[in-house]
């Protein structure tokens, strides 16, 4: 069977997003790892404990978003019969693919 993902786009960003998935889900957590690891810095800090204003800057929120959108698709793509055939992002309310 196959599926689509869509992943949001800035504006979707809240404190805390992805940290039940990175709990539950070993390859969700191995995503933020890379991310932190790419970054150089503990985005997670920011993503998972905030403050809001400061995950809600553009260089904050758009990797943020990011690496919750990717954690998600690695945690299906383990757990799913699915197999992804496309993939699209909106961000600002337009579309992207």
């Amino acid at each position: 069977m196959t599926a689509a993902f869509t992943f949001p786009g800035q504006g979707s960003q809240a404190v805390g997003m992805g940290k039940a998935l990175a709990d539950a889900f070993p390859a969700a957590k191995a995503v933020f790892d890379e991310v932190d690891a790419a970054l150089g810095e503990k985005l997670t800090a920011i993503i998972w404990d905030g403050p809001a204003e400061t995950l809600q800057l553009t260089e904050n929120a758009q990797p943020a978003l990011m690496a919750v959108s990717l954690g998600d698709a690695a945690r299906a793509g383990n757990r799913s019969r699915y197999r992804h055939r496309a993939r699209c992002g909106v961000c600002r309310g337009s579309f992207a693919r």
